[in-house]
């Protein structure tokens, strides 16, 4: 039996922790125990990265290792634990969220697996599919805005996400992301459920 853990990726304003917000509380409503978490986590190294993602600097591969050495964190101190207790397990972003982010920046996609080889791929991803334009006009007037969520990078991120898709052995759930939030968490939910996660 594959391990309860299901990843949320999509681009910037394709709306992950909205769903994963609302698959949560769909889960405490069905009294079905699960972890929700991120990455960036609240941990030490993940809050260097936050500090990071609204600094103008662009250090491609200190982004890089610090992102790894957040999820090893991240695994090692929340995700594990949760799945040796037959918890399911869902995060707002992963592994494929490096190899799409610092990919675009112009690192080799197969460094960045190589660096993120100590942490397991999720058996489940939930793709959420937008397009860069209405990604951006739902996060365009966001206060503090990192320095990846601009229209031109979402479009070259677009593209960097579905070649990173490629590269991890997961198995890809796609979600209309352009639909409403109850749609969306339907659509999920539908997905979930075919896969026998919930």
């Amino acid at each position: 039996m594959s391990m309860p853990f299901v990843v949320i990726e999509g681009i910037d304003g394709s709306g992950k922790t909205t769903l994963r917000n609302n698959l949560s509380a769909y889960l405490t409503q069905q009294n079905i125990p699960h972890l929700v978490t991120s990455e960036p986590t609240s941990g030490e190294i993940g809050k260097i990265i936050r500090q990071n993602l609204v600094s103008t600097k662009d250090l491609p591969a200190l982004d890089a290792l610090l992102f790894a050495a957040d999820r090893v964190w991240h695994w090692k101190n929340k995700i594990e634990p949760a799945l040796k207790k037959g918890i399911l397990v869902i995060s707002d972003r992963h592994k494929i969220s490096s190899l799409a982010y610092q990919s675009c920046q112009g690192l080799e996609i197969e460094w960045i697996k190589e660096i993120n080889s100590k942490v397991p791929d999720p058996p489940y991803t939930l793709f959420l599919e937008i397009s860069p334009e209405k990604a951006f006009n739902r996060i365009k007037n966001k206060a503090n805005k990192e320095k990846f969520e601009t229209i031109d990078y979402l479009k070259k991120l677009d593209v960097c996400y579905k070649q990173a898709l490629e590269k991890v052995n997961t198995k890809i759930l796609k979600i209309n992301a352009e639909k409403t939030a109850p749609q969306v968490l339907e659509e999920a939910i539908t997905l979930l459920r075919k896969e026998k996660i919930i």
